[in-house]
């Protein structure tokens, strides 16, 4: 079990078998039960429901699991031991790209005097 994995089967056993239970006495006192009667069904529910909510919490966390592996599998993360290749941009390169910077304003600057004419 990894650091960020949970227990899924005890924690889904422990929520369903306190909600089996909460039904149950809920259930047997609206029906007009005596208070012994509730108590032992409703312990009785609390058992069952713990053993089923434990195999299908395991059951899900194995899929869970499962899935997991197949998508890292699939996916795995890169290496980034190796440094990022860096590009170096020389002189005749940053000339090029103010040359275009400026032709690319030229352009753009007649059609807005023309306007400003009209």
């Amino acid at each position: 079990m990894t650091e960020r994995e949970l227990p899924a089967g005890p924690v889904i056993a422990a929520i369903a078998a306190l909600s089996g239970f909460a039904i149950a006495l809920v259930a047997g006192l609206a029906a007009g039960n005596g208070g012994a009667t509730v108590i032992g069904r409703a312990l009785v529910a609390m058992l069952i429901c713990f053993i089923v909510g434990r195999i299908l919490g395991t059951i899900g966390a194995v899929a869970v699991r499962d899935h997991i592996a197949k998508y890292q599998a699939a996916n795995p993360v890169p290496d980034m031991e190796t440094e990022p290749e860096v590009i170096e941009v020389g002189a005749e390169d940053e000339a090029d790209m103010v040359g275009d910077v400026e032709e690319s304003e030229a352009q753009a600057s007649p059609p807005a005097q023309e306007q400003k004419a009209a």
